[in-house]
């Protein structure tokens, strides 16, 4: 295979996913999300950091939302099982 050049990569990089069962399917949950994105992040990074190009990192609200979601709730769920064993 050969390197497409800049230009060729501007192209492919610009190219609309084509995934052609994804209306059989339901959206991934952002907790799912969230969790693939901290798991691949430091991959991401590297290969962004080796091909510079930040096209690679992978940036959504809904991620960091997500996120920012499930801690709140596990640090509630442990805050209530502290409570809860304290009162006994």
């Amino acid at each position: 295979m050969s390197d497409p050049g800049p230009a060729g990569w501007d192209k492919i990089m610009s190219m609309p996913a084509r995934n052609a069962n994804s209306q059989k399917y339901e959206k991934m949950l952002p907790k799912t999300k969230a969790l693939l994105e901290e798991f691949y992040r430091p991959y991401n990074e590297k290969l962004a950091k080796m091909l510079k190009d930040d096209r690679y990192l992978w940036k959504s609200e809904t991620v960091e939302q997500a996120a920012s979601q499930s801690q709140g709730q596990t640090q509630a769920a442990s805050q209530q099982g502290t409570s809860t064993s304290s009162q006994r």
